[in-house]
């Protein structure tokens, strides 16, 4: 089991503790120093074989915080979107605006 710091689902019930992978469209990790391998390679590949589209990473380990989108690509993450500090414009899976401060 394996716990994201946010996700995005279509779900609409409010059960937020039994979600299936594939009721996820996206998931967050936010990296800090204690989870770093963690959830940049381990959670990654067990978010990428429950065939999870999106991957959001967050990075506030550095500044300015730096943010990376991917999306599932056969079998793995392929980077379809970055940027470090200000504003990540995300246009899949829905357009939205994320404010790295």
């Amino acid at each position: 089991m394996v716990i994201p710091d946010l996700v995005v689902t279509t779900r609409a019930e409010k059960d937020w503790h039994h979600l299936d992978a594939t009721d996820l469209l996206m998931v967050v990790e936010v990296v800090s120093r204690w989870s770093r391998t963690y959830d940049t390679t381990q959670k990654r590949m067990l978010y990428a074989e429950a065939r999870v589209p999106y991957f959001l990473l967050v990075d506030s380990t550095v500044r300015p915080v730096a943010a990376t989108q991917f999306r599932l690509s056969g079998e793995e993450y392929s980077p379809v979107g970055a940027c470090a500090g200000g504003g990540l414009w995300l246009a899949e899976p829905f357009p939205v605006a994320v404010e790295l401060g």
